[in-house]
């Protein structure tokens, strides 16, 4: 390999810079406002000092990774060639003070595997790329590295500790392939035992029944401006999160270094959820190694949930979860429900359409309607929310007869606004 330091073009560098702009703009620390909810913080990337800039549409781009001329770089079918050659090159320079990124030049690729371990300190850049996965079928696209177990059997692989990585842009498609298919009950993004991890401004399209975001033992996670849809073909009693935050411990994560550790350091925001089971959750309660609480600091701001079979957002075993200014049009049970939490803002989202499950799921669930649901929470502020077009629903509403609730809820607040056209 042949990586070094080249410079960028002006167009690229003023992009960049955009992202990284915005990037900073959101992760800033804030303290909350109210007296209880998350500190606003998520993933601290490094200041690094040297980039590593490589692009598949650079006439030179063989020569830097050390290809032969008989692969074109540029083709739709080599992307996945080129980001594999390009992460090898990340594998070997990238560090603490030298990102490494890898720039996929707008257009729509079609790639013949398609499954990419992000290393460290690597800084993946899509922006107007749309990569379509129309002749394989695929399960997780992102992942951390793997090592492997020696002396158990088939050798498991398991994630390999990374941290400062970044995402962005880029339209993701693997919604030809549908929910009865193999890799349909996989995640599409899925990362354990790491540090600092932002996604941002990528589209997700999938047709299956399973997380399309799953999360373990992470310190630092910023997710901004994403657009994920389908994952509405679960027919289970349990509904699936599309974006899903979990522990470290096998029968909740597999294949991964078992700590036991949950998610940490937590933003959601202005993400898009269209045609989902659940939004965003964290359910998890196992015994043994299990941290607890297993979530802390999560803010889940300014989204737009849209025709979910589940609530948008369920939370359980989290301290310091802010929940503020999300538009919900049409969800079942509870825009959001609460269990075994403490220190909770929710405050100024608007919920409308919230009706009731029903078959198996009413029966494990509850057949109630409520904008806001809750059991045995203790330091619970839900304020300014509203709840329309829900005949019979609840503006608060306690479920079940756990003990420890304690709080405060009213129905003063915002009207949602009517669905954009954009989303309809």
């Amino acid at each position: 390999m042949k990586c070094k330091p080249i410079r960028l073009s002006r167009r690229l560098t003023a992009s960049l810079l955009s992202s990284m702009l915005v990037f900073l703009l959101f992760s800033q620390a804030v303290s909350a406002a109210a007296a209880s909810g998350a500190k606003y913080v998520g993933a601290r990337l490094p200041n690094y000092q040297k980039l590593i800039v490589l692009r598949n549409n650079d006439p030179n781009i063989n020569a830097k990774l050390g290809i032969g001329k008989s692969h074109d770089l540029k083709k739709p079918d080599q992307i996945d060639y080129y980001i594999n050659a390009a992460i090898a090159c990340a594998r070997k320079y990238a560090s603490d003070t030298r990102q490494v990124v890898i720039v996929i030049a707008p257009g729509t690729y079609y790639p013949k595997t398609g499954n990419f371990s992000i290393p460290s300190n690597t800084y993946l850049y899509a922006k107007g790329a749309t990569i379509s996965y129309r002749n394989k079928n695929r399960g997780c696209i992102f992942t951390n590295d793997k090592i492997y177990r020696q002396g158990e059997a088939g050798n498991a692989p398991v994630t390999k500790s990374s941290r400062n990585i970044r995402i962005v842009g880029g339209t993701w498609d693997i919604s030809m392939y549908g929910p009865t298919q193999s890799y349909a009950t996989t995640s599409v993004i899925r990362y354990s035992n790491m540090q600092n991890l932002v996604i941002q401004d990528v589209t997700i399209k999938v047709n299956r029944k399973h997380h399309i975001m799953e999360f373990a033992d992470i310190d630092g996670l910023t997710i901004l401006g994403c657009m994920i849809s389908r994952n509405d073909n679960n027919s289970d009693v349990q509904p699936k999160e599309a974006i899903q935050l979990d522990v470290a411990e096998d029968s909740a994560f597999k294949n991964c270094k078992q700590t036991g550790k949950g998610c940490h350091k937590v933003i959601i925001e202005n993400c898009k959820f269209l045609n989902c089971s659940r939004g965003v959750g964290s359910h998890n309660s196992v015994g043994g190694i299990i941290q607890n609480p297993s979530y802390t600091n999560v803010t889940i701001k300014n989204n737009i949930f849209k025709n979910l079979k589940a609530e948008a957002v369920f939370f359980m075993h989290g301290n310091g979860i802010t929940i503020y200014g999300n538009k919900v049009y049409g969800c079942q049970r509870a825009g959001v429900y609460l269990e075994a939490d403490k220190n909770v803002l929710v405050r100024n989202n608007g919920f409308d359409r919230v009706t009731s499950m029903t078959g198996s799921r009413g029966g494990t669930y509850g057949t109630f309607r409520a904008a806001v649901a809750y059991a045995d929470v203790s330091g619970l502020s839900s304020t300014a929310n509203r709840l329309t077009n829900t005949s019979g629903g609840s503006l608060l509403y306690r479920y079940g007869g756990g003990g420890g609730d304690s709080g405060s809820g009213s129905s003063g607040g915002i009207v949602p606004p009517p669905v954009p056209s954009s989303l309809k």
